[in-house]
């Protein structure tokens, strides 16, 4: 008995602090073509909204294992438990997941193009029929252009897996599409790698679209935990600084801090969207 007790008392201890240690640490991942959002996990820069969400937790003392998973797989790893969260997710991509308040991120979407193209976006998703359009499947752009992919699933190319710009504006280049609706920091960030030449930007949706860390709903309790220590660290950077120092730090304007997107008026001509 003497001896059994122990055994107990061990696992016991053993299993409390196994617990704790793993309510202190954190497993969240990303896709590694979301440069500069979310990067490789082993690049010397691991993406603005990477580094916002590590810093957010780390003020509140809890340790974030950063990996990357391809997109294909990503939403299942989530909806599994086997990530505690994905960083930088629509709500329309994350469905059921748990999210905090503040996002970590905000995007734009524009139309590009090489081609002497008859066309200027400007809100009639009616105009996109008569282009072979190219998006990323799976994305979450906006209602209307939303429901128009949806609609039209054979006059819409839909890109998926890796390195989605670069191959995007390949195939423009290669006149196997003539539009492409891409996200401009991406783009951006693709063009000043060389990794392609400059395209005509065409038109811009006029929503952002707010990304946040989507956490698991595999696990309610703890993930809603989670989100709180989020928003809990975010106001902490927020208002030490340290947020716009990182997204600054990426030569982005302090226009784009997630906190202000989230508050934008009805009186700001782009206005966000989750």
């Amino acid at each position: 008995m003497h001896y059994l007790a122990v055994i107990l008392t061990f696992f016991a201890l053993y299993t409390a602090t196994t617990l704790a240690q793993d309510s202190n640490r954190v497993m969240l991942a990303a896709p590694a073509f979301w440069c500069p959002y979310a990067c490789g996990a082993q690049d010397e820069t691991q993406g603005f909204a990477v580094e916002i969400a590590l810093a957010a937790f780390d003020s509140q003392n809890i340790n974030v294992h950063y990996r990357n998973i391809p997109y294909v797989r990503i939403q299942m790893e989530l909806e599994s438990g086997n990530i505690d969260g994905i960083i930088d997710s629509f709500k329309e991509e994350s469905k059921g997941a748990i999210f905090p308040d503040n996002p970590v991120l905000t995007s734009y979407f524009c139309f590009y193009s090489y081609a002497n193209l008859d066309f200027q976006w400007d809100g009639d998703v009616t105009t996109l029929e008569k282009y072979n359009l190219l998006v990323t499947g799976g994305y979450s752009y906006a209602p209307d252009i939303d429901a128009y992919v949806a609609g039209l699933p054979d006059r819409v190319n839909q890109l998926k897996g890796e390195n989605v710009t670069y191959r995007g504006f390949t195939m423009l280049e290669q006149n196997r599409a003539e539009l492409f609706l891409d996200d401009a920091r991406l783009y951006e960030y693709t063009l000043n790698l060389e990794r392609i030449r400059k395209a005509q930007n065409l038109g811009c949706l006029k929503s952002f679209s707010r990304g946040y860390v989507a956490f698991s709903s595999h696990d309610p309790a703890r993930s809603k935990a989670l989100a709180q220590a989020y928003d809990r660290g975010f106001k902490v950077i927020e208002e030490s600084g340290k947020l716009q120092e990182i997204i600054e730090g990426y030569g982005f304007s302090s226009f784009y801090v997630p906190s202000y997107i989230k508050n934008l008026n009805s009186s700001t001509d782009q206005k966000p969207i989750d």
